[in-house]
Protein backbone atom coordinates (compact mmCIF):
# COMPACT_ATOMS: atom_id res chain seq x y z
CA UNK A 1 0.00 0.00 0.00
CA UNK A 2 2.50 2.10 0.57
CA UNK A 3 4.39 1.58 -2.37
CA UNK A 4 1.18 2.34 -4.36
CA UNK A 5 0.65 5.51 -2.32
CA UNK A 6 3.95 6.96 -3.65
CA UNK A 7 3.47 5.78 -6.90
CA UNK A 8 0.19 7.63 -6.94
CA UNK A 9 1.68 10.87 -5.67
CA UNK A 10 4.71 10.90 -7.68
CA UNK A 11 2.42 10.51 -10.66
CA UNK A 12 0.09 13.19 -9.20
CA UNK A 13 3.19 15.43 -8.87
CA UNK A 14 4.96 14.69 -12.65
CA UNK A 15 1.29 15.80 -13.56
CA UNK A 16 1.56 18.95 -12.00
CA UNK A 17 5.16 19.89 -13.27
CA UNK A 18 4.28 19.35 -16.92
CA UNK A 19 1.00 20.71 -16.78
CA UNK A 20 2.14 24.10 -14.77
CA UNK A 21 5.73 24.60 -15.56
CA UNK A 22 6.44 23.69 -19.44
CA UNK A 23 6.10 26.35 -21.45
CA UNK A 24 3.69 26.02 -24.17
CA UNK A 25 6.67 26.45 -27.09
CA UNK A 26 7.73 23.18 -25.90
CA UNK A 27 4.60 21.29 -25.23
CA UNK A 28 4.68 19.32 -28.16
CA UNK A 29 2.36 16.46 -29.39
CA UNK A 30 4.61 14.06 -27.49
CA UNK A 31 4.37 16.23 -23.83
CA UNK A 32 0.97 16.53 -24.42
CA UNK A 33 0.06 12.50 -25.55
CA UNK A 34 2.15 11.98 -22.07
CA UNK A 35 0.37 14.74 -19.90
CA UNK A 36 -3.18 13.16 -20.90
CA UNK A 37 -2.05 9.78 -20.33
CA UNK A 38 -1.16 10.15 -16.73
CA UNK A 39 -4.07 12.48 -16.37
CA UNK A 40 -6.17 9.60 -17.18
CA UNK A 41 -4.33 7.44 -15.17
CA UNK A 42 -4.79 9.50 -12.14
CA UNK A 43 -8.34 9.77 -12.72
CA UNK A 44 -9.42 6.27 -12.54
CA UNK A 45 -7.54 5.21 -9.85
CA UNK A 46 -8.55 5.26 -6.76
CA UNK A 47 -7.22 8.13 -4.83
CA UNK A 48 -8.24 6.29 -1.19
CA UNK A 49 -4.59 5.14 -1.79
CA UNK A 50 -2.97 8.04 -1.40
CA UNK A 51 -5.09 8.92 1.59
CA UNK A 52 -3.89 5.74 3.39
CA UNK A 53 -0.47 6.61 2.73
CA UNK A 54 -0.72 10.20 3.81
CA UNK A 55 -2.60 9.07 6.88
CA UNK A 56 -0.12 6.58 7.70
CA UNK A 57 2.75 9.79 7.95
CA UNK A 58 0.05 12.24 10.14
CA UNK A 59 -2.99 10.56 11.69
CA UNK A 60 -4.57 14.24 10.99
CA UNK A 61 -4.22 13.74 7.84
CA UNK A 62 -7.16 15.38 5.61
CA UNK A 63 -7.49 14.70 1.69
CA UNK A 64 -6.82 17.59 -0.19
CA UNK A 65 -9.68 18.92 -2.37
CA UNK A 66 -7.67 19.26 -5.70
CA UNK A 67 -6.00 15.86 -5.22
CA UNK A 68 -9.65 14.37 -4.62
CA UNK A 69 -10.74 16.44 -7.54
CA UNK A 70 -7.49 15.23 -9.55
CA UNK A 71 -8.47 11.48 -9.13
CA UNK A 72 -11.59 10.51 -7.60
CA UNK A 73 -12.98 7.03 -6.21
CA UNK A 74 -14.63 4.58 -8.98
CA UNK A 75 -14.50 4.44 -12.72
CA UNK A 76 -14.54 7.14 -14.96
CA UNK A 77 -15.58 7.44 -18.75
CA UNK A 78 -12.30 7.66 -20.79
CA UNK A 79 -14.17 8.20 -23.93
CA UNK A 80 -15.95 11.81 -22.97
CA UNK A 81 -13.21 13.82 -23.85
CA UNK A 82 -12.32 12.90 -27.54
CA UNK A 83 -9.72 14.45 -27.97
CA UNK A 84 -7.93 13.01 -25.31
CA UNK A 85 -9.07 9.33 -25.23
CA UNK A 86 -7.78 9.73 -29.02
CA UNK A 87 -4.39 10.37 -27.82
CA UNK A 88 -4.73 7.09 -25.56
CA UNK A 89 -5.48 5.18 -28.37
CA UNK A 90 -2.63 6.70 -30.51
CA UNK A 91 -0.26 5.75 -27.58
CA UNK A 92 -1.76 2.39 -27.81
CA UNK A 93 -1.05 1.91 -31.80
CA UNK A 94 2.25 3.34 -30.80
CA UNK A 95 3.08 0.85 -27.54
CA UNK A 96 2.05 -2.04 -30.43
CA UNK A 97 4.39 -0.90 -33.49
CA UNK A 98 7.26 0.20 -30.99
CA UNK A 99 7.11 -3.68 -29.91
CA UNK A 100 6.70 -4.88 -33.57
CA UNK A 101 9.73 -2.81 -34.31
CA UNK A 102 11.96 -4.45 -32.45
CA UNK A 103 10.20 -8.19 -33.37
CA UNK A 104 9.19 -8.47 -30.18
CA UNK A 105 5.89 -11.14 -31.69
CA UNK A 106 6.01 -13.25 -28.22
CA UNK A 107 5.39 -9.94 -26.69
CA UNK A 108 3.00 -8.65 -28.69
CA UNK A 109 0.85 -12.56 -28.61
CA UNK A 110 1.34 -11.62 -24.55
CA UNK A 111 -0.06 -7.94 -24.60
CA UNK A 112 -2.45 -7.80 -27.47
CA UNK A 113 -5.04 -10.63 -28.43
CA UNK A 114 -4.27 -11.58 -31.97
CA UNK A 115 -7.41 -14.33 -32.14
CA UNK A 116 -8.96 -12.21 -35.05
CA UNK A 117 -5.85 -11.60 -36.89
CA UNK A 118 -4.40 -15.46 -36.89
CA UNK A 119 -7.89 -16.85 -35.56
CA UNK A 120 -6.32 -21.05 -36.88
CA UNK A 121 -2.84 -20.79 -35.82
CA UNK A 122 -1.72 -22.45 -32.29
CA UNK A 123 1.47 -19.87 -32.31
CA UNK A 124 0.18 -16.51 -33.05
CA UNK A 125 3.37 -14.79 -32.38
CA UNK A 126 4.95 -17.14 -35.31
CA UNK A 127 2.47 -16.24 -37.89
CA UNK A 128 2.92 -12.53 -37.06
CA UNK A 129 6.80 -12.97 -37.58
CA UNK A 130 5.92 -14.65 -40.71
CA UNK A 131 3.31 -12.32 -41.82
CA UNK A 132 6.12 -9.27 -41.06
CA UNK A 133 8.32 -10.82 -43.91
CA UNK A 134 6.67 -9.46 -46.35
CA UNK A 135 7.29 -5.63 -45.11
CA UNK A 136 10.86 -6.88 -43.96
CA UNK A 137 11.20 -8.09 -47.98
CA UNK A 138 11.53 -4.42 -49.38
CA UNK A 139 11.74 -2.33 -46.07
CA UNK A 140 14.60 -2.54 -43.26
CA UNK A 141 13.15 -1.05 -40.59
CA UNK A 142 9.96 0.64 -39.17
CA UNK A 143 10.13 4.17 -38.24
CA UNK A 144 8.77 5.30 -34.95
CA UNK A 145 10.57 9.23 -34.95
CA UNK A 146 8.13 12.47 -34.76
CA UNK A 147 7.33 12.02 -38.54
CA UNK A 148 6.24 8.46 -38.23
CA UNK A 149 3.72 9.60 -35.30
CA UNK A 150 2.26 12.01 -36.92
CA UNK A 151 -1.70 12.03 -37.09
CA UNK A 152 -1.81 12.07 -41.11
CA UNK A 153 -0.40 7.97 -40.51
CA UNK A 154 -3.66 7.09 -38.42
CA UNK A 155 -7.05 7.07 -39.53
CA UNK A 156 -9.91 6.36 -37.12
CA UNK A 157 -13.36 5.25 -38.41
CA UNK A 158 -16.21 5.18 -35.99
CA UNK A 159 -19.20 2.69 -36.77
CA UNK A 160 -22.21 4.10 -37.31
CA UNK A 161 -24.01 3.28 -34.25
CA UNK A 162 -20.66 5.01 -32.41
CA UNK A 163 -19.45 1.76 -30.69
CA UNK A 164 -16.44 0.77 -32.02
CA UNK A 165 -13.63 2.30 -34.08
CA UNK A 166 -11.68 0.67 -37.21
CA UNK A 167 -8.39 2.48 -36.80
CA UNK A 168 -5.73 2.03 -40.07
CA UNK A 169 -2.05 2.51 -38.92
CA UNK A 170 0.11 3.13 -41.92
CA UNK A 171 3.60 1.98 -41.31
CA UNK A 172 6.23 4.51 -42.25
CA UNK A 173 9.40 3.35 -43.86
CA UNK A 174 12.83 4.50 -44.68
CA UNK A 175 12.00 4.83 -48.02
CA UNK A 176 8.54 6.83 -47.21
CA UNK A 177 6.63 4.33 -49.50
CA UNK A 178 4.66 3.98 -46.60
CA UNK A 179 2.46 0.72 -48.14
CA UNK A 180 1.79 -1.38 -45.55
CA UNK A 181 -0.75 -0.69 -42.84
CA UNK A 182 -2.02 -2.12 -39.83
CA UNK A 183 -5.94 -3.07 -38.98
CA UNK A 184 -7.49 -2.40 -35.30
CA UNK A 185 -10.80 -1.95 -33.98
CA UNK A 186 -11.75 -0.72 -30.49
CA UNK A 187 -14.79 -1.07 -28.31
CA UNK A 188 -16.07 1.97 -27.57
CA UNK A 189 -18.69 0.42 -24.98
CA UNK A 190 -15.58 -1.74 -23.41
CA UNK A 191 -13.14 1.33 -22.75
CA UNK A 192 -16.30 3.47 -21.48
CA UNK A 193 -17.10 0.48 -19.01
CA UNK A 194 -13.82 -0.57 -17.78
CA UNK A 195 -12.13 2.87 -18.36
CA UNK A 196 -9.24 1.03 -20.23
CA UNK A 197 -8.15 1.14 -24.40
CA UNK A 198 -7.95 -2.01 -25.85
CA UNK A 199 -7.10 -2.26 -29.15
CA UNK A 200 -7.53 -5.88 -31.14
CA UNK A 201 -5.04 -6.24 -34.32
CA UNK A 202 -7.43 -7.42 -37.57
CA UNK A 203 -5.17 -7.10 -40.30
CA UNK A 204 -1.45 -6.38 -41.34
CA UNK A 205 -1.78 -5.69 -45.32
CA UNK A 206 -0.15 -4.19 -47.89
CA UNK A 207 -1.34 -0.79 -49.70
CA UNK A 208 0.75 -0.34 -52.41
CA UNK A 209 -0.76 0.38 -55.89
Amino acid sequence: MRAEGLLLRHLTNVYRVLSNTVPPAFKTEAVDEVITYIETLLRITDSSLLDEWETLKDPDYKPNTDEAQLAPKGPTDITRDREAFTRLVRNEVFRFLRMLANKEYQEIDESFPLEQMFPDAKWKYTELGNAMDAYYATHEWIRLDPAARNKINTKITESEDRTTWLIEQTLVDPEELNDFQIIFSLSITGAKENSIVKIVPLELKSIAE
